[in-house]
């Protein structure tokens, strides 16, 4: 049977900011190629371009769209633009991958999503975190380790710093959809519940509640708490779970109940973070992911769908209730 090369495909990068170099990097691992970069800072656009030449540099959308077009357009723009964008490249027939949130509204998400499927095209928003090595090896652990009772999410960022306090909840709403895939994933369906929301100030959001199963869920987000962190705990009857999601690592501590190991325990947790860390360290020195795990491989199944006919990696169904629950929540 002779060897069938595979299909090119081709992407426009619209925003050359830090994540339009991510996902430039991510395209072209996953064997495609960019050939536009949109950005009205033509000098930020050069510089993106120059690093996969011959991408041509183009101020708008419109003007890329209908010169080189693209089979995939990359979404690395404002939040409050991405509908109307997202829009653009479906109609000029160009499948999307969006930063998230893929829009600001349950009801602009499902417009897009509506006018996907109506042109037969894939959209896909960039919940990464759900593609990490060490959040598959704990969705696989949870198959065997009991009922899940607590899962708790502990966010700490620094992208505020120097941003005017009216931005900060903003940025809060951006954050938001992360730990909410990860809960669609893991506890499918798990999304739609009542929410209690407590705001103590800008830039802080505290979110708790309980599924029909009894599973208590809490989110806290800051963008004033220091030292950085991005981490999930699940604890089921049977052990726990800790995922480092800035690194991408996942680590499982038995709930064995005894005197000696209640005096060990502090040196074990000690010592499972540490082979976890330093395994998953190596594993990205020598794959040179020194950021965002998770994108990578999100963008790479996203690109085989496109090339195979498939779904995307990220289904409606997942992508319309965190729009969902992040729009109820917000609204709180």
């Amino acid at each position: 049977m002779p060897f069938q090369k595979k299909p090119e495909v081709t992407a426009a990068v619209v925003g050359a900011g830090l994540m339009g170099r991510w996902h430039a990097d991510a395209i072209r691992r996953s064997g495609g190629r960019v050939i536009a970069v949109v950005d009205p800072d033509e000098k930020r656009a050069v510089e993106l371009a120059r690093r996969h030449a011959p991408a041509r540099v183009y101020p708008c959308l419109e003007d890329a769209l209908s010169q080189c077009r693209p089979t995939v357009v990359h979404l690395c723009t404002p939040a409050n633009l991405h509908r109307q964008q997202a829009e653009q490249a479906l109609n000029a027939g160009a499948h999307v991958i969006v930063e998230k949130p893929l829009a600001q509204t349950w009801a602009d998400t499902q417009e897009i999503l509506n006018l996907a499927e109506k042109n037969k095209l894939l959209v896909c928003p960039v919940h990464q975190f759900v593609f990490q090595d060490g959040a598959q090896r704990l969705r696989g652990w949870l198959a065997s380790s009991g009922k899940i009772v607590q899962v708790s999410f502990t966010i700490r960022s620094a992208g505020g710093a120097g941003l005017p306090t009216k931005e900060l909840d903003a940025l809060v709403a951006d954050i938001l959809p992360h730990p909410l895939s990860l809960l669609q994933m893991l506890i499918p369906d798990s999304l739609d519940i009542p929410w209690m929301v407590d705001r103590p100030a800008p830039g802080e959001l505290r979110i708790i509640g309980t599924t029909g199963a009894g599973v208590g869920m809490a989110i806290e987000i800051s963008m004033n708490a220091r030292p950085p962190q991005n981490s999930m705990i699940i604890a089921s009857q049977e052990a726990t779970f800790s995922l480092d999601l800035f690194h991408g690592f996942s680590v499982r501590y038995p709930g064995t109940v005894s005197r000696t190991r209640k005096v060990i325990q502090p040196f074990e947790f000690s010592l499972r973070q540490f082979g976890a860390a330093s395994g998953n360290l190596f594993r990205r020195l020598l794959t040179n992911e020194s950021a965002y795990p998770g994108l990578r491989r999100l963008v790479s199944l996203f690109y085989q769908a496109v090339r195979s006919g498939g779904i995307s990696p990220i289904p409606p169904h997942d992508t319309l209730a965190v729009a969902r629950a992040r729009q109820v929540i917000l609204a709180s």
